[in-house]
């Protein structure tokens, strides 16, 4: 592994809690580029997609382990509640937390994408309905656009 490559994997741990080799395999089940559109890496990996609302480090007592838990989608919260790391005793609440911290993080990433798609994603507010009301619109001027031509 080169110095970039040991880099680039301290800060997929740190950052999403997953490894150099994971991110490399979710790349290449997603065909080698950008899940979106495709497009491959020339110079620079492709960035690592999560979701903003799952919370990561901000878990610091039992107390925001369950809030934590209340604030995420329901498949998170299923499995958080399941595991062993929800149920930890009281005098393991520590390694639950930090336990969980990693889970959550790993729980936020979605995929790899490239920049000008997961920039795309912020700005439509990662709103499903957003994205599908601006290709609607996109779609009506396009046929609008080929009735006049």
């Amino acid at each position: 592994m080169t110095s970039k490559d040991k880099a680039a994997d301290a800060s997929l741990r740190r950052n999403y809690g997953i490894t150099l080799e994971e991110y490399e395999a979710m790349l290449a089940a997603q065909g080698g580029g950008c899940a979106i559109c495709g497009s491959v890496a020339k110079q620079r990996r492709l960035h690592t997609d999560h979701d903003h609302k799952v919370p990561k480090g901000k878990i610091l007592t039992h107390k925001s382990l369950t809030m934590a838990v209340n604030a995420c989608d329901p498949w998170v919260a299923e499995a958080v509640v399941g595991s062993k790391v929800y149920s930890a005793s009281a005098g393991r609440k520590h390694l639950a937390i930090q336990s969980l911290r990693k889970y959550m993080k790993r729980a936020s990433v979605r995929g790899i994408l490239c920049w000008p798609c997961n920039r795309a994603l912020r700005v439509f507010c990662n709103d499903p309905d957003r994205l599908e009301a601006a290709a609607k619109y996109l779609r009506e001027y396009k046929e609008k656009g080929n009735q006049l031509g």
